[in-house]
C-alpha cells in the first residue's frame, strides 16, 4: 500500500497521549525515583496471614504517667499468664504506643492481654498489632512513583479482587517483550493493515509484538496540497506502557504493580508508525477481542472480559467504530475508552462519543482534572493521567530490551479503569457492561468523581486515623497504608520538608524527592548517621530487593544497604562511588561491615566484607583486598612507607595482579605471594621491564645487607648501597 495521503476513506486515530504543557499550565511535580519496596513475596489474600503477632497497640489515658503504664501492662501480664508482656518494649508511638513482645505468640493470647489492658483505668484501648498480608500491596508497588495506587484505593482492593480469572483486552500498538507484561499475555493478533504503518513488513498476521511506532519523514502521510507531511518520529512503546498499567505482573519484586496483577491479557494491535491506526482496524480488533469473527483472523485464545482503547480523533463517532462497540457490549464485553486530551468536551472526541462506552478522563495528584483532559457529561469516570510509571522498552526506534517510564493522558487513565473492572467482574462474573458502568459512576469519589476501586468493590470505608494525615505524604499513606499503619502523631517540619511517624515507619517529604518511607533497620540508620538524619538527605527511592538477599534504599547523599550478617550501614561519597563501581554487594568487596571513618592523615576508610575502599584527596577511593591488602596492612596501610594506593589491583598481563601506591607497587602472583617494590629498587626493576622482565616477581620484601638493602627477585637480586646506587645479580 501506499503513503496515507491525508484524504482517507477511514478515519485515522491517534494514541491519546498528553502534548507538552503549554506555558501557563502547572501540574505539580512527579515524586522522584522509582523503586520497589524490599523482599519478594507472591501475592496472597489475607486470609494468608498469619495468625501470630509480636506486637500489640496501647493508647495510654493523657495523665497516666510512665509508672502507671508499667503497673497496668504488668497487671495484665499476670491475670493472662503472658509474663513476658510485662517487659513488652516501646517500639514507636506516643499517646498510642506500639509495644513488642519478647516473642511471637498466638493473636488470641493477645487480644486477651489487651482486652485485660483496656480494664485498667490507664488505658483508653488496645489491640494486636497484626500480621497481615499486606492486603494486596505488592512488594513491587513504590507508594511515591505509583500514586495512581493510592488515588484509585487500590491497596485496600487488592485484598477482596485481584482480576484472578478474567482478561482484559487491549488496542494499541503491540506489546514489545518485557518481564513485567510479557508472561501475562495468552496471546493476540496484528490488525495493521497498512503497510505504511506496519513497520514489519506486512499487514495483518499472527505476529502482535510491537516493532516501534518510529517512522521516517513522509512514512505515514503526506497532504497532497503542500506535499508536507509527518516528521520523523521514535517509538513511544505505548501499548507496553498501557499494558503494564492494567495488569503488569506482581510479586516480582521489580518494577510496578498493575491495577489487576490476577488478569491476565488479550493483545490486538491496531496502531503502528506515527502511533496512528485506522479505525476500521480498531474496529476489527474490538471485535476480534470480544470473541466475534474477523476474516482472516484466527479466533483467540478466549475472549476477552474487558477492552482498553487509548486512542481517540475529533470526530463523531464512526458507524464502523459503533457497530463494533455494539457487538463487544452485546456480548457482554465493556469497553473502556480514553476520553481525550484535548482539553474540549469530550462529545468531540471519538470513541469517547460512541455510544455504550465507558469514557474515563485524567486527574492530577491533586485529584484535579489534568490540564489537557477533555471533560463534560460524556465522561463517565476519572483516574489518574499524569506522571505515570508503567512499562516500555528502551529502544529509540526497535525494540532494544525492557525498561519503565512515565507518561501522561487520557491514555493512563483508561487502563486503569479497564484493570478496575476487571476487579470487579472476577468478584461478579454475571455483571453486566451497564451494571458495571453504573457502579464505576455510583461509587467515585470526590467532586471530581474518581474511580474508587474499594468502594465499587463494596468494602467499608476504612477507619479515620486518630492523627490527621494530609497533603503529599496524606496521597502517599493512602497507597501505602497496609504497610506503615495508623499515624502515631502529627506531621512535623524538618529542615527542607516535613516527616510523619506511623505504626511502621516514617513518611519524609520533601519538593525535591516526594514521599517516601524508612522503616526497621534502615531507618535506623538513617536517624543515627553522623550528622543526624540531614547528612544523607531525603530518601529518593523506597527499600528495596537487592537481588543477593538483603535491601538498600537511596538517599539524597548516599545510600543505607542492609543484609542479615552485616546490618545496616551508610556508603557516600566518594567511597560509596567507588563500591557502586565494583558491582554494589555483588561485586568483589560485598557489603561493607563498618561505618566509613576517618583515618588521621586527611582520608577516610571503610570496611567491606572482603576488603575495603582507602581514600584521600589526592588519590581519591581505591580497592584493596586479598593477599595484597593484607601485605599493605603488615608494612602499615598508609601510614607505611608505601603511602595511600593510586589504583586498584590489575591484572599483570603473566597470571598475576599489581597494584600502584604513592611510593611504590606491591606485586602478586600464586608462586610468589605478595610483595612490595619501591625506591630506587622499584626503578632499576622497572628498567629492567619490570614483572615482565629478566627479573620476574619480587619473592621476598627489602632485606638489610652491607650498609644497603637487597631484595630478591625470581630471576636474581637488586642490591642498593648509598655509594653504589643499585646493582643486579642474575641467577
Amino acid at each position: 500500500m501506499r503513503t496515507h495521503r491525508l484524504l482517507p476513506l477511514l478515519t485515522c486515530l491517534s494514541l491519546l497521549l498528553a502534548p507538552a504543557a503549554p506555558a501557563a499550565a502547572t501540574d505539580p511535580a512527579p515524586p522522584a525515583g522509582s523503586t520497589s519496596s524490599a523482599g519478594s513475596a507472591a501475592p496472597r489474600p489475607a486470609s494468608a496471614a498469619p495468625q501470630v503477632t509480636d506486637r500489640l497497640v496501647v493508647r495510654f489515658t493523657p495523665e497516666a504517667s510512665a509508672a502507671e503504664r508499667r503497673r497496668a501492662l504488668g497487671e495484665a501480664a499476670v491475670a493472662t499468664g503472658l509474663a513476658g508482656a510485662a517487659s513488652a518494649a516501646v517500639v514507636a508511638g506516643d499517646a498510642a504506643q506500639v509495644l513488642e513482645l519478647p516473642e511471637a505468640v498466638p493473636v488470641g493470647e493477645v487480644a486477651e492481654l489487651a482486652a485485660e489492658l483496656t480494664g485498667s483505668p490507664a488505658v483508653e484501648s488496645a489491640a494486636p498489632d497484626r500480621l497481615l498480608a499486606g492486603q494486596w500491596r505488592p512488594d513491587d508497588l513504590d507508594p511515591g512513583a505509583q500514586w495512581a495506587a493510592g488515588a484509585l484505593g487500590l491497596p485496600r482492593a487488592w485484598d477482596a479482587a485481584t482480576g484472578a480469572g478474567t482478561v482484559i483486552g487491549v488496542v494499541d500498538s503491540g506489546l514489545a517483550a518485557h518481564s513485567d507484561v510479557s508472561p501475562k499475555a495468552i496471546g493476540g493478533y496484528d490488525f495493521v493493515s497498512s503497510l505504511s504503518l506496519a513497520n514489519d513488513g506486512d499487514p495483518r498476521d499472527g505476529r502482535w509484538a510491537d516493532p516501534g511506532s518510529h517512522a521516517a519523514a513522509g512514512q505515514c502521510w503526506v497532504d497532497p496540497a503542500t506535499g508536507a507531511g509527518n516528521a520523523a518520529a521514535g517509538s513511544s512503546w505505548h501499548g507496553t506502557h498501557v499494558a503494564g498499567v492494567a495488569a503488569a505482573v506482581t510479586g516480582n519484586g521489580r518494577g510496578i504493580a498493575g491495577v489487576a496483577p490476577g488478569a491476565r491479557l488479550l493483545v490486538a494491535r491496531a496502531i503502528g508508525a506515527c502511533d496512528l491506526g485506522y479505525t476500521s482496524d480498531v474496529a476489527d480488533a474490538i471485535r476480534w477481542l470480544a470473541g466475534g469473527p474477523v476474516a482472516g483472523a484466527p479466533a483467540p485464545p478466549r475472549a476477552a472480559d474487558v477492552i482498553s482503547i487509548s486512542l481517540g480523533a475529533l470526530s463523531t463517532c464512526d458507524p464502523v467504530l459503533q457497530s463494533a462497540v455494539d457487538e463487544a457490549v452485546g456480548r457482554g464485553v465493556p469497553v473502556v475508552v480514553a476520553a481525550g486530551n484535548d482539553g474540549l468536551d469530550a462529545s468531540a472526541s471519538m470513541p469517547a462519543n460512541c455510544r455504550g462506552v465507558i469514557a474515563v478522563g485524567a486527574v492530577d495528584q491533586r485529584h484535579e482534572p489534568a490540564w489537557f483532559s477533555n471533560h463534560g457529561p460524556t465522561v463517565d469516570v476519572w483516574a489518574p493521567g499524569t506522571a505515570i510509571r508503567s512499562t516500555l522498552d528502551a529502544g529509540r526506534t526497535a525494540p532494544a530490551g525492557e525498561s519503565y517510564g512515565e507518561l501522561s493522558g487520557t491514555s493512563q487513565a483508561a487502563p486503569h479503569v479497564a484493570g478496575l473492572v476487571a476487579l470487579l467482574e472476577q468478584q461478579d462474573p454475571a455483571a453486566t457492561p451497564a451494571q458495571l458502568e453504573a457502579r464505576l459512576r455510583a461509587t467515585a469519589a470526590g467532586s471530581v468523581p474518581v474511580a474508587d476501586a474499594a468502594a465499587a468493590l463494596g468494602l467499608a470505608p476504612a477507619a479515620e486515623p486518630d492523627f490527621p494525615v494530609a497533603g503529599a505524604i496524606g496521597r502517599y499513606w493512602l497507597s501505602a497504608r497496609p504497610a506503615l499503619g495508623q499515624p502515631l502523631g502529627e506531621e512535623a517540619p524538618v529542615p527542607g520538608g516535613a516527616r510523619q511517624e506511623f505504626e511502621r515507619g516514617t513518611v519524609h517529604w520533601s519538593p525535591a524527592t516526594g514521599a517516601r518511607t524508612t522503616r526497621g533497620a534502615v531507618r535506623a540508620a538513617h536517624r543515627g548517621a553522623a550528622g543526624g538524619p540531614a547528612a544523607l538527605g531525603f530518601p529518593t527511592t523506597e527499600e528495596r530487593a537487592d537481588g543477593t538477599g538483603g535491601v538498600v534504599q537511596s538517599f539524597q547523599h548516599g545510600r543505607v544497604v542492609w543484609s542479615p550478617p552485616t546490618g545496616a550501614r551508610i556508603l557516600r561519597g566518594a567511597i560509596g562511588a567507588a563500591w557502586a563501581r565494583t558491582g554494589h554487594q555483588a561485586g568483589v568487596l560485598g557489603y561493607p561491615v563498618g561505618a566509613e571513618r576517618p583515618n588521621g592523615l586527611g582520608g577516610a576508610y571503610q570496611v567491606f566484607q572482603r576488603g575495603k575502599l582507602l581514600w584521600s584527596p589526592a588519590t581519591g577511593a581505591q580497592v584493596l583486598r586479598g593477599a595484597v591488602a593484607a601485605r599493605y596492612a603488615e608494612l602499615g596501610d598508609e601510614h607505611g612507607a608505601l603511602g595511600y594506593p593510586r589504583t586498584g589491583e590489575r591484572p599483570d598481563g603473566a597470571g598475576g595482579v599489581a597494584q600502584r601506591f604513592e611510593h611504590g607497587r606491591i606485586l602478586w602472583s600464586a608462586a610468589t605471594g605478595a610483595h612490595p617494590v619501591q625506591g630506587a629498587i622499584a626503578a632499576r626493576h622497572a628498567r629492567l621491564g619490570g614483572e615482565h622482565g629478566v627479573l620476574g616477581r619480587p619473592v621476598t620484601g627489602e632485606q638489610r645487607a652491607a650498609g644497603g638493602t637487597v631484595q630478591a627477585f625470581e630471576g636474581g637480586t637488586i642490591t642498593w648501597t648509598p655509594g653504589a646506587g643499585t646493582r643486579v645479580r642474575l641467577s
